[in-house]
């Protein structure tokens, strides 16, 4: 640290000033790291400055060689870091009242940074706070600053007004997201990411159309847009222009290979497409990257039943099942397949959680009691039925399973409670053994439930990702 302080006496260097920052920080000495964050601050404007005037000698400048941009980098970068552990010598008062927090810290960093000049980064470091409260799930406290933050004029009005857009949506208000969005718009009319959650926010609303002319103007502006780029394609997909989505969303696996969110659309669209080899073979190399998940076990399972692949389908749902054993559409999928194949084995343990996890819905119990005398000695089977019986004495639908031969008229009528009456035809057919029943099921999407994060907001429209800013 004397060897950056004496670097400092002789003249404002940045970087010796940045590295006293970070030795404090390193040493866990909080008001040696106030008191350097406050030197780096006092020598970061005299580097503006110096920047300035280089700049209008060089206007044709690349931003990454901008030694300005370098410095606010390693500015934002020492508040970071010192942030959570300056507030308890920068404002003692808070310290002592036991309330204090990182966020304090934030804000004590963006105050300071104001008093001298340096509004843009003071804002930055305002929309920190933000994504501090957003973290901690402070809702109410994250929206709050955010509004007080877009009343004040400290030039980052365009970023807390496309961030409050973004939490209205988290909210279910598209009407208010699509206010603030249209606000940043206001305030400045080529900015990507306002155009981006003024589309999420119409997107929101159900105009499809709208929203996909706002994608196409932000990625006008700025064709690498990731967020931009994926909602188009989203929009697109819903739309019914698969081509175009397609296009979109193999660019943008072109850019991001890694991504997990890009190679599931790619496999959707190929799937609605009907090209459903291509799609296994995207369905595969995203299980190998992300292979807990059941959304995409359930997905594949799908694909491989409409080729035929029964064995693969049930295979592939019963990992599913293994994975998420709670999921209830999972869970229906896979039975619907058993139970067609007759793999009334396979199908008993899947039925069990069934019933234990819905042991009000008598469908499962008396499904679990048919295979049993299926694959069972008849007391076996009958013992379930009764079972069912003693849970759901009056309950109409037992009556059109009854275990019909396997014991003698009297016992039967015991069992079946106040059916005194012969059997409909339909109820003997199925007492005399029908090999098949169909379960009767609302449709169960398949659809992989990927979560999309978007620091620091996420938006509540499923799929869509919510425009960061920093």
């Amino acid at each position: 640290m004397i060897a950056f302080e004496g670097a400092l006496d002789i003249s404002p260097d940045h970087c010796a000033a940045y590295n006293l920052a970070v030795m404090a920080y390193a040493l866990g000495e909080p008001e040696n790291m106030k008191n350097a964050f406050l030197t780096l601050i006092q020598v970061h404007k005299a580097v503006e400055l110096d920047s300035s005037a280089h700049l209008q000698e060089h206007e044709e400048i690349l931003e990454g060689d901008d030694p300005f941009t370098q410095a606010g980098e390693q500015v934002l970068h020492a508040a970071r870091l010192i942030a959570p552990a300056v507030i308890a010598v920068a404002d003692p008062d808070i310290a002592k009242s036991g309330g204090a927090t990182s966020a304090d810290g934030w804000r004590w960093c963006a105050a300071a940074l104001a008093a001298a000049g340096l509004r843009r980064l003071a804002g930055q470091l305002r929309m920190a706070v933000v994504a501090v409260r957003m973290h901690a799930l402070e809702f109410e406290s994250a929206e709050w600053a955010l509004q007080e933050f877009e009343a004040e004029d400290m030039g980052g009005e365009v970023r807390a007004a496309v961030n409050l857009s973004s939490l209205r949506l988290l909210q279910d208000q598209p009407q208010e997201a699509e206010a603030s969005a249209e606000r940043a718009l206001t305030a400045d009319s080529r900015d990507t990411l306002a155009l981006t959650c003024l589309g999420n926010a119409r997107t929101a609303a159900g105009d499809l159309e709208g929203a996909k002319r706002l994608y196409v103007d932000a990625l006008t502006l700025d064709n690498s847009s990731y967020c931009a780029q994926y909602n188009y394609g989203l929009v697109s997909k819903r739309l019914g222009y698969l081509e175009d989505a397609l296009s979109v969303f193999r660019q943008l696996h072109d850019v991001t290979p890694g991504s997990a969110d890009v190679m599931c659309q790619v496999a959707d669209v190929l799937d609605q497409k009907q090209d459903y080899t291509e799609a296994i073979l995207r369905l595969e190399r995203l299980h190998a990257l992300v292979p807990g998940d059941a959304g995409i076990l359930a997905k594949l399972a799908g694909v491989h039943a409409k080729l035929g692949a029964v064995q693969e389908a049930a295979r592939c749902l019963e990992e599913a099942h293994a994975a998420a054993p709670t999921n209830l559409a999972i869970l229906g999928s896979l039975l619907d397949l058993l139970m067609e194949h007759k793999a009334f084995e396979r199908a008993l343990p899947v039925l069990e959680t069934a019933s234990w996890l819905q042991p009000q819905e008598v469908r499962w119990q008396l499904t679990h009691a048919w295979c049993l005398r299926q694959t069972r000695p008849a007391p076996v089977a009958l013992a379930a039925y009764q079972r069912v019986h003693a849970a759901h004495p009056h309950n109409p639908e037992r009556l059109g399973q009854s275990p019909g031969g396997l014991v003698n008229n009297q016992v039967r009528i015991q069992i079946l409670g106040a059916a005194q009456q012969p059997q409909p035809a339909s109820s003997r057919q199925l007492a005399a053994g029908r090999n098949h029943i169909q379960i009767r099921m609302p449709p169960r999407p398949l659809k992989p439930d990927l979560a999309l994060q978007a620091a620091p907001v996420q938006s509540a429209l499923q799929d869509l990702v919510s425009a960061p800013a920093p």
